[in-house]
């Protein structure tokens, strides 16, 4: 009976045999994987070549005279020769944005101060960001080609036409680029090995401190950390805290310099005229279609000094 047994034992498969069972087990998925990813790439390529093909005509656009000389060419923080080491010091108005500015000032100095440049890093930061949304909802479970389309409503939508077109709202462009990079960044950090899951979470801090230094609606991307792990089902518990600490320390810190950059203002002398004001000063405007008599678009925005709030009292009266 035992010999019988014997006989019939399936004898033990060494790790050559168990390695070759697994490679031919592999290989009828390998190639309907690589003809997928293969087609992947060619929508997100056609994907920027909407994109391009969409915002073209934007390269042959010049500067406005609306914000574009106080945040571009009339900054010294990007036309100076030493524009670099102002981005970094001077926090005057319009903001402290080093990483938008340095940007700015390369595009100054490889252009000669064209706007062709500057209007063309604007159309392909938007497309990278297209794909960058794909790439999220395709992380987020999406199934194909549902990643493709949502990445595609959300870069050819008309809302986006003004953050592509005008060179002052590069900061939009920039720092969703920067932003949708760090979420990214998380959320791929989340289903990594033990080993490669700090280099994500460190990648995705240094790009959520780059995006606060172009723009500070940054600040939301811990609210949208949050929101996704709600979505996968984890709970707020000390880890989660601990994992968003380093994001609502640096936002904390983000804040307090802004208010004390406006405490310095308020204590410079600029004060700003009532809101009641100012909203009647823009329906005047809107009404008679004309430009009052000295004074400038400019003088709607703070910092508001004495000069400016003498000329829009001026502008009240017209």
């Amino acid at each position: 009976m035992m010999a019988k047994r014997r006989r019939h034992a399936r004898p033990s498969a060494g790790p050559r045999r168990v390695a070759r069972e697994v490679q031919l087990r592999a290989a009828p998925t390998s190639a309907p994987a690589t003809r997928g990813a293969r087609q992947a790439w060619w929508r997100w390529a056609l994907l920027v070549g909407l994109v391009l093909a969409a915002y073209g005509r934007v390269l042959n656009a010049d500067f406005v005279n609306w914000d574009d000389p106080k945040e571009v060419y009339g900054n010294l923080r990007v036309t100076a020769p030493d524009a670099l080491a102002r981005s970094w010091s001077d926090g005057s108005n319009p903001g402290f944005y080093p990483v938008l500015y340095d940007i700015y000032h390369v595009e100054w100095r490889a252009a000669a101060g064209k706007p062709w440049l500057f209007h063309l890093d604007n159309v392909l930061l938007h497309a990278t960001n297209a794909v960058l949304v794909g790439s999220l909802a395709g992380e987020l479970g999406l199934a194909a080609p549902a990643p493709w389309l949502v990445a595609s409503l959300w870069a050819l939508h008309p809302v986006h036409v003004e953050s592509v077109a005008w060179v002052t709202e590069r900061k939009n462009v920039l720092y969703t680029f920067f932003w949708l990079a760090a979420l990214l960044a998380y959320v791929r950090g989340g289903r990594a090995t033990a080993g490669r899951r700090p280099l994500f979470h460190a990648a995705a801090l240094v790009l959520f401190v780059c995006s606060l230094l172009s723009k500070g609606a940054a600040i939301t991307l811990p609210i949208a950390i949050v929101l996704i792990e709600w979505y996968r089902g984890r709970r707020l518990d000390r880890r989660l805290c601990f994992v968003l600490s380093p994001y609502v320390a640096r936002d904390t810190r983000g804040s307090r310099a802004h208010a004390a950059r406006a405490r310095l203002r308020r204590r410079a002398g600029a004060r700003r005229p009532p809101s009641w004001r100012r909203s009647a000063t823009v329906a005047r405007t809107a009404r008679s279609r004309r430009p009052p008599p000295d004074v400038a678009i400019d003088h709607l925005y703070p910092p508001y000094t004495d000069a400016k709030v003498r000329a829009l009292a001026g502008w009240f009266e017209y």
